[in-house]
């Protein structure tokens, strides 16, 4: 008995091929023109998006980011030594209000990038685990994370002080500083 044609094995091995090849083809298409739409340029520096965040790359390392530089012009950052090696990030231990591992992981893991070794310090001894007090007086350097009901940024005495509000202001404020610390913005 002789089969017809689009019954035989070869026809649908030549099926299933074509439709691999073109769909294969098609998510290419689709994604070249997806990442060229959702590329940005700020400052010398591309950014790409993936579904989560923006990234650009520094000497082949990848930076994420939920921010672009743009969206984050009307935030002023202060004066921060870069050329002291050693710098206290400084919380209060009362204070529940702010995330505060996630911006020390994040601004912590910069600064470390940058050459500067970041250390936790308190801002008093009440309820401060084992690690060293500090104050702006003091000849440090240091950021100094604060919540307050008006986010900003400025420096005091020897402190970078972070003022922030809430938890997205906060992040707000941290990708701000990233940003100044990798030189992408000033």
């Amino acid at each position: 008995m002789k089969t017809k044609w689009y019954k035989s094995k070869t026809f649908m091995g030549w099926f299933i091929i074509i439709v691999m090849v073109a769909s294969t083809i098609g998510f290419a298409l689709i994604q070249g023109v997806q990442e060229s739409s959702s590329t940005k340029e700020y400052n010398g520096f591309k950014f790409y998006r993936t579904q989560t965040e923006w990234f650009t790359r520094i000497d082949n390392q990848k930076f994420g980011f939920r921010y672009l530089p743009g969206e984050l012009e009307n935030i002023s950052i202060g004066t921060i030594n870069t050329g002291i090696k050693k710098i206290y990030l400084v919380y209060d231990p009362l204070d529940e209000e702010l995330n505060k591992d996630y911006f020390y992981r994040r601004v912590g893991g910069i600064l470390n990038y940058v050459g500067m070794t970041p250390q936790l310090a308190c801002d008093k001894d009440e309820e401060c685990p084992d690690i060293p007090i500090r104050d702006c007086k003091e000849s440090f350097n240091m950021i100094y994370l604060k919540q307050n009901n008006e986010s900003r940024v400025y420096n005091e005495d020897n402190c970078l002080v972070i003022q922030a509000e809430n938890n997205v202001e906060l992040d707000k404020i941290s990708e701000r500083l990233i940003y100044k610390l990798l030189g992408i913005m000033d």
